[in-house]
């Protein structure tokens, strides 16, 4: 268990509206950071929206027990990539996601937040994406964090399993 406090790194993200489900509309990107949250909150990264273990193994789970890890405490889910917030808003519609009040795909522009945590994927010369990897906060100190051996293929400790896990332990 780590004492370490979430950086203060801005995001991105756009917003999921329900009203505008089945349009094209997109509203302009809304930045934010993890200071703004209260409570607990599970970060998970991905290196890549619309990648096949990212849109396949990994992030649907959030995606489908969003609720259960509410109840478990989670007062705010975060998927973070390097994509750009336009790619990380379609991907989310892409995997059901119709409203960001509680789960939010946001852009690590560069990767800085997962450079910060050791968690970076070096893809060429100065050029991140994120790991594939789990972080609980609870009021902005980390309480549990993890990062996958094989990022390309593994989903392990990024799991949402070990999300509930984790959160269940930390209740």
């Amino acid at each position: 268990m780590s004492s370490d406090t979430l950086p203060n790194t801005r995001f991105q993200y756009i917003r999921i509206i329900p009203s505008q489900e089945g349009t094209e509309a997109c509203s302009a990107p809304v930045e934010t950071s993890f200071t703004e949250y209260k409570g607990t909150v599970v970060i998970t990264g991905a290196p890549a929206a619309f990648s096949p273990t990212c849109s396949v193994s990994h992030i649907p789970g959030y995606v489908q027990k969003l609720n259960q890890l509410v109840d478990a405490g989670a007062s705010q889910v975060f998927v973070v990539t390097a994509d750009n917030p336009f790619a990380n808003q379609q991907w989310a519609k892409t995997l059901g996601v119709k409203d960001t009040d509680k789960i939010k795909f946001i852009t690590d522009a560069g990767a800085k937040f997962s450079q910060s945590l050791g968690f970076a994927l070096p893809i060429e010369s100065g050029v991140f994406w994120a790991s594939r990897y789990l972080v609980i906060a609870k009021d902005g100190k980390i309480v549990y964090q993890a990062v996958e051996e094989n990022p390309a293929t593994d989903v392990t400790v990024s799991s949402v399993d070990n999300a509930l896990e984790q959160l269940n332990k930390i209740k």
